[in-house]
């Protein structure tokens, strides 16, 4: 048996997904998901590669009984004990960027080596996905029938047509959950990303904003570079709740995209994005990624720069 964890929005879902499915390309078992979180963890959208992509993963929450589970969730216990307790060997596959989790079984460090080879066992893999930049090519082409958008809504189709028959750049924003974190990037990464694109594509590019803070983007015009573009520029807003995912879907559909840094949902959409090289970020502009953010915002919403 091998269990992968889900968690997160819709662009972690993805990527633990395509971890998934690249274990069971390359074991030959059928790889179980662990959806508990979506019952203990209310932020986000919940579990959406159904919703979204309806798609009919073989989930853990369906594996026990409904008395089980219900236990499991009340009392927060991580499905990997929870089996190794019923009395099934099974070993915790674990990434480092996740951390030092409590587990009475064998835990394994995730490695490029181990993750996909050492399925001689029932495993539990805890990950983030962060292996999918090596490998997800390799399986290209089982996610071009998998990972399919709804149509976009209405509203939104003239301005999708827009994007696709453009020269696109969308540049993705991230606020909201990171900025007590720290984990924002700072304008100036974006202005510098921007005169990137604006030297290095011979024809003129269109801009498109995807943020959860567009207010904000829309004040500070000068510190994002906004003023170089004005008059190419759109802020695309309505997007939220359960229709987060199209701002995601409409990202992967532009021919460029300036990522956000620190968050998975703009790189997740290159990934899917049909475009040769979509991505632009630090290594372009020739910034060291730690410098890249740790722009906040305090309490009387002033922002706070290194």
């Amino acid at each position: 048996m091998q269990i992968v964890k889900l968690m997160g929005g819709l662009a972690n879902q993805i990527r633990e997904y395509i971890y998934g499915r690249y274990l069971e390309y390359r074991t030959g078992q059928t790889v179980f998901y662990d959806d508990s979180w979506f019952f203990i963890v209310k932020i986000h959208n919940g579990y959406e590669l159904k919703r979204v992509f309806n798609l009919n993963l073989p989930l853990m929450s369906n594996f026990f009984k409904e008395s089980v589970f219900n236990e499991i969730v009340e009392k927060k216990i991580h499905i990997y004990q929870k089996l190794y307790d019923m009395g099934i060997d099974i070993d915790l596959m674990l990434e480092d960027a996740v951390g030092k989790l409590s587990f009475t079984g064998k835990t394994i460090p995730i490695n490029e080596e181990n993750a996909f080879i050492l399925a001689d066992n029932n495993r539990y893999h805890y990950t983030y996905g962060g292996a999918t930049e090596d490998y997800y090519r390799e399986i290209e082409h089982i996610f071009d029938k998998e990972f399919v958008f709804p149509p976009f809504p209405s509203e939104i189709a003239e301005l999708a047509y827009k994007i696709q028959h453009t020269n696109s750049v969308g540049i993705h924003i991230r606020h909201g959950d990171f900025l007590p974190l720290g984990w924002c990037a700072y304008p100036k990464y974006y202005k510098r990303c921007i005169e990137y694109a604006e030297q290095n594509t011979p024809h003129e590019l269109e801009y498109y904003v995807f943020s959860n803070d567009q207010e904000y983007c829309k004040s500070h015009m000068e510190e994002y570079g906004f003023n170089l573009i004005k008059d190419r520029i759109t802020f695309v807003e309505g997007n939220r709740g359960v229709h987060d995912y199209v701002d995601f879907q409409l990202m992967t559909i532009c021919k460029h995209i300036i990522v956000a840094p620190k968050s998975s949902f703009s790189s997740t959409a290159c990934k899917l994005n049909k475009t040769e090289n979509p991505r632009i970020d630090w290594e372009n502009i020739g910034m060291d990624y730690n410098e890249t953010f740790g722009f906040k915002r305090n309490n009387d919403e002033k922002e706070i720069h290194k």
